[in-house]
Formats: C-alpha cells, sequence, structure tokens
C-alpha cells in the first residue's frame, strides 16, 4: 500500500474576494464582447464570429473645436469576400449608446482579426464612392 501526495494548483494565500471580482470580470467582458458581435452581426449580416476576419473597416473622424481634439466620430465596416462591395456605416454614438468604449470596440475588431485600411488614398476613394 502506497500513499500519494499531490500538490493543489490553487494558491494558498487567495482570497474569496479576488476570485470575485476576477470572476466578475469575465463575466462582464463576455457581455460586451457579445453585444459587439451582435452590433457587428447585425450590421453586416453574419452569423457566425469566423466571419469577423473577414472585415475591413476604417475609422472616420471628427475635430472638437472646443476642446482641440481629434476624436472617432464612427467606423465604416464591410466583409473583403462579400458580394456587395459597400462599406456600412456604425456611429460613435450608437456604440456607446449600447454600453461599449470605443477602445472596446476597436480592440474586439484587432483580436479577432479584421483589417484596418490605413492607406489614405485608398479611404478617399472609398469614401467619394459614397
Amino acid at each position: 500500500m502506497s500513499i500519494i501526495f499531490k500538490k493543489k494548483s490553487k494558491s494558498i494565500f487567495a482570497n474569496n474576494s479576488q476570485k470575485k471580482g476576477s470572476v466578475l470580470k469575465n463575466k462582464v467582458d463576455k457581455i460586451i464582447n457579445e453585444t459587439i458581435e451582435y452590433k457587428i452581426f447585425d450590421l453586416l449580416n453574419i452569423n457566425k464570429k469566423v466571419y469577423v476576419k473577414l472585415v475591413e473597416y476604417f475609422p472616420i473622424y471628427t475635430f472638437q473645436k472646443e476642446t482641440s481634439e481629434k476624436t472617432v466620430f464612427s467606423y465604416m465596416l464591410r466583409l473583403k469576400s462579400s458580394i456587395d462591395p459597400r462599406f456600412n456605416k456604425i456611429s460613435a454614438k450608437e456604440i456607446e449608446l449600447s454600453g461599449i468604449s470605443m477602445i472596446e470596440f476597436e480592440n474586439y475588431l484587432i483580436d479577432n482579426g479584421a483589417f484596418i485600411i490605413k492607406n489614405k488614398v485608398k479611404i478617399e476613394a472609398i469614401l467619394n464612392q459614397i
């Protein structure tokens, strides 16, 4: 007969408040991601998260005269392989009214493989078509 000792993987000093905080943060992050997914899926008429990798987007900025700041006014999004080459607009106000910050929205796009268009000439050509 033998005795087997197993090492616990949990920290000895972790208290319940730290555990609850991380669980709560994970739930909040999940709700934020689901809200962003809903906005993008609804805007582009897609139904799977895999299609986010096929999204091309670029931000449109506005200049605040009072504060002399450049802020995001809206995002233009489209699917690369779509039959419809038009970009769809989602305003910053619509994003923020759903409880999402602009940083969270853009980070979601980046984290899920969406492609940002940085070529100014290409952006100007797109905006002239609208």
